[in-house]
């Protein structure tokens, strides 16, 4: 019964499998594993929309950051608040874009 918890809850993305170790993903991304394929940027957040918030990315870049899109404490997105995140970075519809999978720092 015990194997078949740990199976859904790597189907779920939710626990990660070493030898004999479960790990949960806190304790993965703490140890930098959650994420091992992912680029960790900066944000800075310029402006909250409705709907959105823009961002500025690396200090380069601006991105779209849609609610759907964000994975972390809401008291983050605000104007003039940063934080740095494990994120994928992609264009749609003509517009950079986020999406952020952790903040993994203030």
């Amino acid at each position: 019964m015990v194997k078949v918890a740990v199976e859904r809850l790597q189907d779920e993305d939710q626990v990660r499998v070493e030898e004999d170790t479960i790990r949960s993903k806190g304790a993965a991304r703490a140890g930098g594993e959650a994420y091992p394929d992912d680029d960790v940027h900066d944000f800075f957040v310029e402006k909250v929309r409705k709907g959105a918030a823009v961002v500025k990315v690396d200090g380069k870049w601006r991105a779209v950051l849609a609610p759907e899109n964000y994975e972390g404490p809401r008291n983050l997105i605000k104007k003039g608040k940063s934080f740095e995140a494990i994120a994928d970075l992609y264009k749609e519809d003509g517009k950079f874009r986020a999406w952020v999978k952790d903040v993994v720092g203030k």
